[in-house]
């Protein structure tokens, strides 16, 4: 006989079981639909390309006492105070350019950005300007991670073990993933990269997102690839949520939004030199933006300076202003030394340059110069020019290369010189001993995409002479270059079959102190002629 005591117990406990499990159900439904549901905001702060410009500066004619660190700080400072999920990044080229890093090699820009909260940055170019021992310390000397998922250090311990490809960034409930890319030109447009392997950007982005879309929320590729790459990356790799880019030093007032088939990727940049920073609010929905808001504030004489940077910043410029306060010569007239002057024009700033080096070696008949090695970003006065407003004109420690080169490789030099015009690039030539037609109606010279061939020669140039005599496509005629773009640089190949090369090793800013020096007061004139056709291309 079976005992049937136990019955109504049973019962009791598989009610409370059912009960239970249904309420276990409907709690866990109810939460993972509030999860999915849940909005997260989020602050991105980004700055790119500020090239060593702690100081504030003169910008141009309406932009006065604009940009400093020490007010960028206060900014963030106050953001942060407002929001906690507030990511700060800087997308490269954040040392090279200014006294700081002639002196000091970048390593207080790293301590402030460090001091200042950053979250992290990716390489630029011109980080490697010092060579990979120097950049080693100035990584290592960083708070934050450098990032540059397509560079590889070989032959560098340090940078190898401390450069990542990616960081992940953790807030409540949200977890961002921050992809480091650096430009895969990086071999032509600085030296001492020959002990680096670079990566296709694209397929090195699609490894990395395809490795965090099951780690993280959201996607942030930190870029120093330029604003069209960053395009054809987010058409690419659409998963990426926002490219912080630079490289290119566009003033992005509004995002630019890539839109893919269920998605969105918006792409920032900030310009240039810390005038301004960037700041993008988001609202993530299901790892998605469900809405934005984007600001370029600007950094300007209104905003206090954060008194323990500013403090740190009164130290160092006391020690450099002790050691370029030294008056060189005088200036009788001034000189326009901002960039989209001296890079879309023959200039005096190119002529003092070219002055110099025709000085030195009377013997040369043609001297070109890369606009991108001329950095002063502004008016020097005439009158009294100080040693640190040259090395501010010419903060780049290359040497003058002298060679000879057929009057065919001219023509295919200026076409290189002439191809992104209207554009203004570091590529456009400052010249000594050349007049020339260009014809903006015609087409460019195309470069492959590592810059190190040419693809299309093009045909902008013609007329062109030779202290007054036209060209002789057969003859060589003798030329100084600096060693950069003997090397490469900028895209400029044609240099590989130069003949009778002599490396001088002599410092091209010491050719322009020296020259100063010895022909004080200066007069410069710009002598050379360029005849500009379909002129109206040229952006005002």
């Amino acid at each position: 006989m079976i005992n049937n005591t136990n019955k109504p117990n049973t019962r009791k406990y598989w009610h409370n079981f059912i009960v239970f499990f249904i309420t276990f159900l409907v709690i866990v439904g109810t939460n993972n639909f509030c999860l999915a549901d849940k909005e997260h905001n989020l602050t991105i702060l980004h700055t790119n390309d500020v090239h060593g410009r702690l100081l504030p500066m003169d910008y141009s004619d309406e932009l006065l006492s604009i940009g400093g660190i020490a007010r960028r700080a206060t900014v963030i400072k106050t953001i942060r105070e407002q929001n906690q999920n507030t990511l700060l990044l800087d997308a490269g080229d954040a040392i090279q350019g200014s006294l700081f890093f002639k002196f000091y090699n970048g390593i207080p820009d790293v301590k402030l950005m460090s001091k200042m909260g950053y979250d992290a940055a990716t390489l630029g170019n011109h980080e490697f300007d010092k060579g990979i021992d120097e950049l080693a310390k100035v990584v290592n000397t960083a708070k934050f991670p450098y990032l540059s998922a397509n560079i590889r250090f070989p032959k560098n311990k340090v940078l190898d073990r401390k450069v990542k490809d990616y960081a992940i960034k953790k807030y409540k409930g949200l977890k961002v993933g921050i992809i480091g890319i650096t430009t895969d030109d990086l071999k032509t447009l600085t030296s001492d990269t020959s002990d680096i392997k670079i990566l296709d950007d694209i397929q090195t982005a699609k490894k990395l997102v395809k490795k965090l879309n099951n780690k993280v929320d959201f996607i942030v590729v930190l870029s120093h690839i330029g604003l069209q790459d960053d395009i054809e990356l987010a058409k690419q790799v659409p998963e990426i949520d926002v490219i912080v880019g630079g490289h290119t030093h566009t003033f992005l007032n509004k995002p630019i939004a890539v839109l893919n088939e269920e998605s969105i990727t918006l792409i920032v940049q900030t310009g240039e030199l810390g005038i301004a920073l960037g700041r993008l609010d988001l609202v993530i929905k299901d790892k998605k933006i469900e809405k934005y808001n984007y600001k370029l504030l600007a950094i300007d004489k209104k905003i206090e300076e954060d008194e323990s940077i500013a403090k740190e910043l009164s130290i160092l410029t006391q020690e450099i202003e002790s050691k370029t306060s030294k008056v060189v010569g005088v200036l009788n007239s001034s000189i326009d030394a901002r960039k989209d002057k001296v890079r879309t024009n023959l200039t005096e700033a190119g002529s003092l340059v070219t002055e110099a080096i025709k000085s030195k070696y009377p013997d040369i008949e043609i001297v070109m110069q890369n606009s991108g090695g001329i950095r002063a970003h502004k008016y020097i006065n005439s009158g009294p020019i100080t040693l640190g407003d040259i090395i501010e004109l010419y903060p780049f420690d290359n040497t003058v290369v002298l060679a000879e080169i057929s009057g065919q490789d001219i023509k295919s030099i200026l076409e290189t010189s002439a191809k992104d015009l209207p554009d203004s690039t570091g590529a456009f030539l400052q010249t000594k001993g050349l007049d020339y037609t260009i014809d903006l109606s015609q087409n460019p010279q195309k470069l492959s995409d590592d810059r190190t061939k040419i693809i299309n020669e093009g045909n902008r140039i013609s007329n062109i002479k030779v202290n007054g005599i036209s060209v002789d496509e057969k003859k060589y005629y003798k030329i100084a270059v600096n060693d950069f773009i003997f090397g490469g640089g900028d895209g400029f190949s044609q240099f590989n079959s130069a003949k009778d090369v002599q490396k001088t090793n002599v410092l091209l800013l010491s050719t322009i102190i020296e020259y100063i020096e010895q022909n004080s007061p200066i007069s410069l004139t710009v002598k050379d002629k360029i005849n500009l056709l379909d002129y109206n291309k040229i952006r005002k």
